[in-house]
């Protein structure tokens, strides 16, 4: 816990004992080199453990404190686009996010740093799956309600896609706020595809049971104009957005497909009247 207070310290000591392992490493005849090799790289993997212990513990922290906030708030007060999903989070990650960068700086240095970096990132996903999974599934089920009228469906879609997005880009922000962007990085396309995911899983069955083809076609359109077709003309973001939009893709090549369908089926039909 010390060590995100005094990071320029635990920098220094990292540096010693990544430089004394090298030395020892080009010294083998050392006297007793393979006995303070062992020493030095037992540090090493103790000085990563404590940083992991130090973030986990922060985490489930504010977590826990985000989790008692929901419960303490009035019914149907929940939506994730609401900042007391993240204020804590962000708060804690200026804290830990140095000692990120430390670990981040030397992963090509030895693979303990980049382990302990990747772990960190599954553990954070994991606990921010946690906390949005059920309000972001709750807010979409509010605005895609089963008893939506066929000339709402497409302003219904646009509203969920525009707060999908939202969520996607306060998640990724809060992700930024502890760890340093990289390629490849599984864990934030892991957290945006589940987000972007719960999404998916909203609107399909909308489509499926879709057989009007004007609503199909509005539905389309708005994918395509509203989503796709602004990230697609680039801008910083695009490339971390990257797994929301692929899902988002997918929708919309489902939406097509079914729009397919219904025209066959209408044109099949209108012939079989004649």
């Amino acid at each position: 816990g010390n060590a995100a207070a005094s990071h320029p310290e635990f920098a220094s000591v990292l540096d010693q004992l990544d430089g004394s392992i090298a030395f020892l490493e080009g010294h083998h005849d050392f006297c007793q080199a393979q006995a303070y090799l062992h020493q030095f790289e037992h540090l090493r993997s103790r000085a990563c453990i404590s940083v992991r212990s130090a973030l986990q513990r922060s985490l489930e922290k504010s977590t826990a404190q985000v989790e008692q906030q929901l419960r303490e708030r009035p019914a149907g007060d929940g939506s994730v686009d609401t900042q007391v999903f993240y204020t804590r989070f962000r708060a804690a990650g200026l804290n830990y996010r140095p000692l990120m960068s430390l670990l981040h700086k030397r992963t090509d240095v030895h693979e303990t740093y980049g382990s302990t970096l990747d772990e960190l990132e599954a553990f954070y996903v994991h606990l921010r799956l946690r906390l949005v999974a059920t309000p972001v599934t709750s807010h979409l089920q509010g605005v895609l309600r089963k008893d939506l009228q066929l000339r709402e469906l497409a302003p219904a879609t646009r509203q969920a896609s525009s707060y999908i997005l939202d969520v996607s880009h306060f998640e990724q922000q809060c992700f930024e706020a502890y760890f340093e962007l990289r390629q490849p990085q599984e864990s934030l396309r892991t957290l945006l595809e589940r987000v972007a995911d719960i999404f998916y899983q909203a609107l399909r069955p909308l489509v499926i049971g879709c057989d009007a083809i004007e609503s199909l076609r509005e539905m389309a359109d708005c994918l395509q104009m509203d989503i796709l077709e602004p990230h697609q003309q680039g801008g910083s973001s695009r490339g971390t957005m990257v797994p929301v939009l692929g899902v988002v893709y997918r929708l919309h090549r489902d939406v097509q497909e079914r729009l397919i369908f219904c025209v066959q089926n209408y044109i099949r039909e209108e012939i079989k009247g004649y």
